[in-house]
C-alpha cells in the first residue's frame, strides 16, 4: 500500500512539474519583432501593434519597424488608418512577425472634424477644405495664420513681415463693412484669432466655408469657420522627438531713392522751374546754398552746429570742442550744442534700418499610450527677429493633451497651451511713422550719427521733419510688451444605451498682456523731441469661455439607412479689464526710475476699461442621413442670443443650412466607369448665417461727459457743474445681419485613388449689413453715426482643387497638388451714395458704391500733361501749370471737379493659385510651393511721401529723370515746380500699380538617415533639411513687396472692425523676407 502511495504521489509530481513547466511556457513573455508594410511594399509609420486584451501597445517606427512582448498563444492585432487591420497568433516558434496591410480606403475615407462631430469626407455634403497640415509646417514659421496662405482653395491670406504678426484671412471674399475674419475653433474651442498657436502643435485642419457647412456655428460663422484639431498622443511606448531649425532672414530690394548730390540737383531743378533764382541765377537753401544762395548746389561739410545750418569745414562753429549734449536739456542751446557732418555720398536709410536677423525654433515632445489611453506633452521655443533693427518676437509655450478610456464607455481628457510671449513694441505696420517709411523720408544727406557718436537728425534747416529711424528703433529696444496666454479645454464623454454619446466640453482662451516703455528725449529731430522724458505702462487681461454639451444618436437600420443625429447648447462669456497711465518731466532717465509715480508732472493721466458680454444657443441640432451609401442628406439648425449687440425685440437669431449629396459612382449604371473612377459625388447646399461681430449697444442711448466741454455754470455764477452730452442715438431696431450662401460642387476619385477633384461654384449673399448711418444734426445735433441695416453684398466664385500621387519604380514617388480660386464681388445696397475708405493725408483711395467691388480704387485718371497755354486754357483745373498733369474730364463739361473722379482701380485679385510640388526618392525629399496672385492693384501710397512735393524728404530717381521738361515727352510726372503744391494731393491713377505675383514660397531638400545606423545609435528617426522662403518673387509691383496686408495688420491690432477700409493701400508695409533654414527632427 506504501509502494502504491508512493508511486501514486511521485506521478503526481511529475505531472504538476511538467504542467508547471508548460505553464511557464505559455505565460513566459517573449520578444516579438518585426515590420509593417503597406500593400506596394513601403513602410507603415505609426502602426498601432497592440496585444488583445491587454494595455500592452506599441506604434511602428518611420521604417515600419516595431518591437513588443506578448506571450505563447496570446493575439497581436495590427492596425493602420486607411487599411485593413490584421491579427497574428504568437506560436512558441514565433520571434518575427511581418505583416502587409491592403488598403480599405481612400483620402474620401479620411474621417474630418465639421462642428460638434467627425465625418468621413466622402459623407460630408458641405463646402469644406482639407488642409495638409504636412505640408503647411514644413515652412518654418511664427504662427499657423500666415502659413495657411495659398493652402486652400477659396481662403485668402495676407501677412507681412512684423515678428510674430497675424495675418488677414478671407473666406470666399468680402461680406460685410465689418470685420470680415473667420471663426477659429481649436480643439473645440471658438477663438478670434490663432496667431499665437505654436504650428508644431497642430494634427489636423479643415476650412468651413459655406453656410451648409458651418451653420451649426451660427451668427460666429458669417465669414467661415477654420477648425484645428491639435497632436496627441499614439498608442505605444514613451516616444521623444525633437525638431530644431535655425534660419536667416535678409531682404535686398530698394526704393531707388536719390544720393545727396542727386538731391541737390532735384531741390535746383524745383527752384529754377519755380522762378525762385535771384538776379544771377542763385537759389538760397539752408543746406545746399546757403547765405547769398549759389548757382549749383554745394554739398555742405555740415549740416548742423549749434544753430547754423550748411557749414564749411573750418567754420568755427563746427570746432567739436563746443560740442555737448545734455540730455535732460535738449532744448536748451546753452546746454546742448550738436554738430551734425554731411553725408557727402549719401545714407542709405532703409539699409540702415533692416538687419540680417536671425529665427530659430526648438521642440521638444514626449508622446505614447495604450488602448486606454494617452497623453502628449510639448515645449517649444520660437525666436524671431525682424528685418527692421530692433524688432523681435519671442514665444515660450507648453502643450499638454491627455485622453483616457474609462471601461470603454466613458472618456475624458484635456488639452491646453500656455504661452509666454516677450515682444520688442514700436512698429506699427502701414504707418507713416513707422521705421520704413521714416527711411524712405530721411534726407541722404542727413548721417546716423554725428561727430560724437550719438544720432544725427534733422535739426537743421531745410531737413524736413522725419525721425531717424535707427535712433527711434534704438529707443524703443527696453520697451516691453508680453503677454500670457492659455487656451485649453476639457471634455467628458459616455456611451449609453448602445446608440447615444454624451458630451460636455468646457473651454477657455485666457490673456493677460502688460505693456510699458520710457520715451527718451529725441534730441536730435526738429520737432517732437520730448525734453523731460515720459513713461507709460498698461495692463490688460481678457478672457472667453466656452461650454457647449451634446447628445448624439448614431444608428445604422438594415445596413443601408445610416442615422445621425446631434443635439445640444451653448454659452459663451467674454469679459476683460484694462487699466493705464503716463507721466512725464522726469528728473532722472534712469531705469530706476520708470514708474507712472516717478514723474513730476503734477497731472499725470490714466485710465481703465472693463466689458462682458454672453452669447447664449439655447438649442443646436444638426441631422446626417445616408441611404445605402449613396444618397447623403445634412441639416442643420441653431437659435444665437447675444446680450449687447441687440435689443429687447432681436436678442435672438435662427440659422440654419441644409445640403444634399448623391454618390453617383454607386450607382449600377456607372459600372462601366469603375476601371477609372473610384468615387463620384455630387452635392449641393444652401444655408443662412448671422454675423454677431459688431460694434456693441448700438440699440441703446449713450451719454458721456467731456472735460472741458460738458459743464456748465447751471446757477448762472462762474462755477460750472459738469454735465453730460447725448452722444449716441440708439436704433432699437438694429438686427442681425444675415449671410445666405449657395453651394454646388462635385467631388472626384480617379485612377485607383491616385487623382482627386473637388470643383466648387459658390453665391453669397449678405442682407441686413450694418452701417453707420450719419444722422442729421438739425434733429440731433453732432452724435454718433447710428448703425442701420441697410447694406446687401453678394459674393459669386469657384473653388477647384486637383491632387495627384504618382510613383515611378519602388524608390520614386511624387505628388502634386493645385488648389485654385477667383471671386467677384459686388455691393448691391449701401447708405447713400458711397462709402468711402479711411483717410490717410489725402482723400481716401478707397470707395464702395453699389455696383462695383468693395473698397475699390476711386480718383482721378490722369490724361496725359499741360503741353502749352492752349491747351492751359482749354480746361479749368485747379493748380495747373504748363508741365503738370491733366486730369481726365469725365463728364466732358471742360471743368475738373468731384464729378470727374472715376474708379481707378481694383484691389481684388482676378483668381488665386498654390502649386504643391513633392517627391520621394530613397532617403532623400524634396517638396516646393508657388503662390500665384493674378491681378489685383495696389495704391502705392508711398509715393506721396517720396515722388511729389511733399515735405523735405528724399526721393525716388523717378522725380528727378522721368519728369516732364519739354511739351511731347511721354513722362511719369510732372515738371518739377517748387510752387506745385497740387500734384499727388489727390488720389490719381499714378498711385495705382498692378499688385500681382508668382512667388516661390517654399522649396525643400531634406534626407532620412538610413534606419540601420540609427538603430545603433537608439534612434527611431533622424532627418536633416535646408530650405528657402519666398526665394524668387516676380512681380511688377515698384514697392519693396507686393503682399500688402492691411492697414495696422501687427500684433494686437489687425482685429479692427473697419481694417478692410483701406485694403490694397501700401502706407508702409513691413516687406516678407527670404529665408534660408537649416533643420534637423530626431526622434527616439
Amino acid at each position: 500500500m506504501k509502494k502504491i502511495f508512493l508511486k501514486d504521489a511521485a506521478r503526481l509530481m511529475t505531472l504538476t512539474f511538467v504542467s508547471m513547466l508548460i505553464s511557464v511556457a505559455v505565460f513566459a513573455q517573449k520578444k516579438i519583432t518585426g515590420k509593417v508594410t503597406s500593400s506596394d511594399g513601403k513602410p507603415i509609420a505609426g502602426a498601432s501593434v497592440v496585444v488583445r486584451g491587454s494595455n500592452a501597445g506599441v506604434s511602428t517606427s518611420d521604417d515600419g519597424s516595431f518591437s513588443i512582448s506578448a506571450s505563447v498563444g496570446s493575439v497581436i492585432q495590427i492596425s493602420a488608418v486607411g487599411t485593413k487591420s490584421q491579427e497574428v497568433r504568437v506560436a512558441q516558434s514565433t520571434t518575427t512577425v511581418n505583416v502587409t496591410l491592403a488598403s480599405t480606403m481612400s483620402d474620401l475615407d479620411e474621417v474630418i472634424v465639421t462642428g460638434y462631430t467627425a465625418q468621413r469626407k466622402k459623407d460630408v455634403t458641405g463646402a469644406v477644405a482639407v488642409v495638409n497640415v504636412k505640408d503647411m509646417t514644413a515652412n518654418p514659421g511664427p504662427n499657423i495664420e500666415s502659413l495657411l496662405q495659398g493652402r486652400a482653395a477659396g481662403v485668402t491670406v495676407t501677412s507681412s513681415g512684423v515678428p510674430g504678426a497675424g495675418a488677414n484671412i478671407r473666406i470666399r471674399g468680402f461680406s460685410t463693412f465689418g470685420s470680415n475674419d473667420p471663426l477659429f475653433v481649436v480643439d473645440g474651442i471658438q477663438l478670434t484669432s490663432v496667431a499665437d498657436i505654436n504650428p508644431a502643435d497642430i494634427e489636423s485642419m479643415q476650412v468651413l466655408k459655406d453656410a451648409s457647412a458651418s451653420a451649426l456655428y451660427g451668427s460666429a460663422a458669417a465669414n467661415g469657420v477654420v477648425i484645428i484639431t491639435t497632436k496627441k498622443g499614439k498608442v505605444g511606448a514613451p516616444k521623444i522627438t525633437y525638431d530644431a531649425y535655425y534660419g536667416s532672414q535678409s531682404f535686398n530690394k530698394s526704393l531707388d531713392l536719390l544720393d545727396t548730390r542727386e538731391y541737390g540737383d532735384y531741390l535746383w531743378k524745383l527752384a529754377k522751374n519755380a522762378g525762385q533764382v535771384d538776379g544771377q541765377g542763385r537759389v538760397k537753401h539752408g543746406q545746399y546754398g546757403p547765405g547769398e544762395g549759389s548757382v549749383n548746389p554745394v554739398i555742405p561739410d555740415f549740416i548742423y552746429a549749434g544753430t547754423q545750418s550748411g557749414l564749411r569745414a573750418g567754420d568755427p562753429a563746427t570746432n567739436p570742442s563746443l560740442y555737448k549734449l545734455d540730455i535732460y536739456n535738449v532744448n536748451d542751446d546753452k546746454r546742448t550744442y550738436l554738430i551734425h557732418p554731411a553725408n557727402k555720398i549719401g545714407t542709405d536709410w532703409l539699409r540702415e534700418i533692416t538687419q540680417v536677423a536671425p529665427m530659430m525654433n526648438q521642440q521638444l515632445t514626449v508622446s505614447g499610450g495604450t488602448n486606454k489611453g494617452n497623453y502628449l506633452f510639448g515645449l517649444n521655443y520660437f525666436d524671431q527677429s525682424g528685418l527692421v533693427i530692433q524688432t523681435r518676437y519671442k514665444r515660450y509655450s507648453l502643450r499638454s493633451n491627455t485622453n483616457f478610456v474609462i471601461k470603454d464607455k466613458i472618456r475624458v481628457g484635456q488639452s491646453m497651451q500656455i504661452n509666454f510671449i516677450d515682444e520688442i513694441p514700436g512698429f506699427t505696420n502701414q504707418d507713416e511713422s513707422n521705421a520704413i517709411l521714416m527711411a524712405a523720408r530721411m534726407q541722404p544727406i542727413v548721417p546716423v550719427y554725428d561727430i560724437a557718436g550719438n544720432f544725427a537728425g534733422t535739426r537743421g534747416s531745410n531737413l524736413g521733419n522725419a525721425g531717424n529711424p535707427v535712433a527711434d528703433r534704438f529707443r524703443d529696444k527696453d520697451k516691453k510688451n508680453t503677454k500670457i496666454g492659455i487656451i485649453g479645454n476639457l471634455y467628458a464623454e459616455v456611451d449609453f444605451l448602445k446608440y447615444f454619446t454624451a458630451r460636455s466640453n468646457f473651454g477657455m482662451d485666457y490673456g493677460f498682456n502688460n505693456s510699458n516703455g520710457f520715451n527718451l528725449p529725441r534730441y536730435e529731430t526738429s520737432e517732437g523731441r520730448g525734453g523731460t522724458g515720459s513713461y507709460y505702462e498698461n495692463m490688460q487681461f481678457n478672457y472667453s469661455l466656452t461650454w457647449f454639451n451634446t447628445l448624439r444618436y448614431k444608428r445604422v437600420f438594415a445596413d443601408l439607412h445610416d442615422v445621425s443625429v446631434i443635439a445640444g447648447n451653448e454659452i459663451k462669456q467674454f469679459r476683460g479689464r484694462g487699466t493705464g497711465a503716463n507721466s512725464s518731466d522726469y528728473f532722472l532717465f534712469d531705469r530706476n526710475f520708470w514708474q507712472v509715480s516717478s514723474g513730476q508732472n503734477p497731472t499725470p493721466t490714466g485710465y481703465s476699461y472693463e466689458y462682458l458680454s454672453r452669447f447664449l444657443t439655447p438649442i443646436l441640432v444638426k441631422a446626417d442621413y445616408s441611404y445605402n451609401n449613396k444618397y447623403i442628406f445634412s441639416g442643420s439648425f441653431r437659435r444665437d442670443g447675444a446680450s449687447n449687440e441687440f435689443g429687447p425685440n432681436n436678442k435672438f437669431g435662427n440659422f440654419g443650412g441644409a445640403s444634399l449629396g448623391w454618390r453617383i459612382s454607386e450607382e449600377s449604371f456607372m459600372k462601366s466607369t469603375s476601371s477609372w473612377l473610384d468615387d463620384l459625388k455630387l452635392r449641393v447646399g444652401y444655408g443662412v448665417l448671422g454675423n454677431n461681430r459688431i460694434p456693441s449697444f448700438g440699440f441703446s442711448n449713450l451719454f458721456a461727459y467731456e472735460n472741458g466741454f460738458t459743464s456748465y455754470p447751471i446757477n448762472g455764477g462762474n462755477t460750472s457743474s459738469a454735465g453730460f452730452a447725448h452722444r449716441k442715438i440708439g436704433n432699437p431696431n438694429v438686427q442681425w445681419e444675415v449671410a445666405g450662401t449657395t453651394n454646388v460642387g462635385f467631388d472626384a476619385t480617379m485612377l485607383n485613388n491616385k487623382l482627386n477633384v473637388v470643383l466648387e461654384l459658390y453665391s453669397k449673399k449678405t442682407s441686413k449689413l450694418l452701417f453707420p448711418v450719419e444722422l442729421n444734426p438739425t434733429l440731433y445735433g453732432f452724435v454718433d453715426n447710428q448703425p442701420q441695416n441697410i447694406g446687401k453684398m453678394t459674393n459669386n466664385g469657384i473653388d477647384l482643387n486637383i491632387n495627384y500621387k504618382g510613383s515611378k519604380g519602388k524608390d520614386f514617388n511624387y505628388e502634386v497638388g493645385l488648389n485654385f480660386s477667383a471671386y467677384r464681388n459686388t455691393v448691391d445696397a449701401i447708405s447713400g451714395e458711397f462709402v468711402d475708405g479711411s483717410r490717410t493725408r489725402i482723400d481716401p483711395f478707397n470707395r464702395s458704391v453699389v455696383g462695383r467691388p468693395f473698397m475699390s480704387f476711386y480718383g482721378y485718371q490722369i490724361d496725359g500733361f499741360f503741353d502749352d497755354a492752349a491747351e492751359l486754357a482749354s480746361l479749368d483745373q485747379g493748380g495747373k501749370f504748363i508741365g503738370g498733369w491733366k486730369y481726365k474730364d469725365q463728364n466732358g463739361d471742360k471743368k475738373i471737379d468731384a464729378s470727374d473722379k472715376t474708379f481707378i482701380g481694383n484691389p481684388h485679385p482676378d483668381f488665386i493659385a498654390g502649386i504643391n510640388l513633392s517627391a520621394t526618392y530613397k532617403n532623400f525629399d524634396f517638396a516646393s510651393f508657388i503662390y500665384w496672385k493674378a491681378g489685383g492693384d495696389i495704391a502705392n501710397y508711398v509715393r506721396y511721401w517720396t515722388d511729389f512735393n511733399t515735405f523735405q524728404g528724399n526721393r525716388t530717381k523717378r522725380v528727378l529723370y522721368d519728369s516732364w521738361q519739354k511739351p511731347g515727352d511721354q513722362a511719369l510726372l510732372p515738371k518739377l515746380d517748387a510752387s506745385d503744391g497740387a500734384s499727388g494731393q489727390v488720389p490719381v491713377s499714378y498711385y495705382i500699380e498692378p499688385g500681382g505675383y508668382l512667388r516661390l514660397k517654399n522649396f525643400t531638400v531634406g534626407y532620412n538617415m538610413s534606419s540601420a545606423g540609427l538603430k545603433k545609435a537608439g534612434l527611431d528617426k533622424l532627418r536633416i533639411y535646408v530650405q528657402t522662403q519666398n526665394l524668387i518673387t516676380i512681380t511688377k509691383y515698384s514697392g519693396l513687396d507686393p503682399e500688402i496686408g492691411n492697414f495696422n495688420t501687427g500684433r494686437g491690432d489687425y482685429r479692427n472692425q473697419q481694417v478692410d477700409y483701406n485694403m490694397g493701400v501700401d502706407a508702409g508695409n513691413f516687406p516678407v523676407p527670404k529665408i534660408i533654414t537649416f533643420g534637423i527632427t530626431a526622434s527616439f
